[in-house]
């Protein structure tokens, strides 16, 4: 009888081993699942950010009366995100991370002055990027 009852105990405390680690492996490829999505969405942003830094410098390259329209998508992924516009870069938000894509330094105007130092962009909307001089021969760029 002693050997019927260590067998059934090795046998329990075999399955008992074989489920811990059968959890832990299902924890950890849950976990990297999570983790590329995560990556992925971000590196949508980052490349949302880029589009627009490299159509601000096309318009900027391109001279006075130079315009290109953008359509921005309402959602990166399943989250919200924020674009901010400034002298410097374009900034993306998105799920409380931010990326940067750099532009080439100049004056940003939204056609609503006195809001030079930063222009939001909405999800989902339009835009018309303008490359403008005024009368004073300094050029703009105009957000609208």
């Amino acid at each position: 009888m002693d050997q019927v009852g260590t067998f059934s105990l090795d046998f329990i405390l075999s399955v008992i081993l074989f489920f811990i680690i059968v959890s832990s492996i299902i924890n950890v490829t849950t976990d990297r699942i999570e983790t590329v999505k995560t990556t992925e969405k971000l590196a949508h942003a980052r490349n949302l950010a880029e589009n627009i830094a490299k159509t601000i410098n096309l318009v900027y390259s391109g001279g006075n009366g130079h315009s290109i329209n953008i359509n921005l998508p309402k959602k990166v992924g399943d989250s919200n995100y924020r674009i901010r516009v400034n002298s410097s870069g374009v900034y993306i938000t998105v799920d409380g991370m931010m990326g940067k894509a750099n532009i080439i330094p100049k004056k940003l105007l939204n056609g609503e002055p006195p809001s030079y130092s930063q222009i939001t962009l909405l999800p989902g909307r339009s835009y018309t990027i303008r490359n403008m001089e005024d009368k004073n021969g300094n050029s703009w760029i105009i957000i609208k």
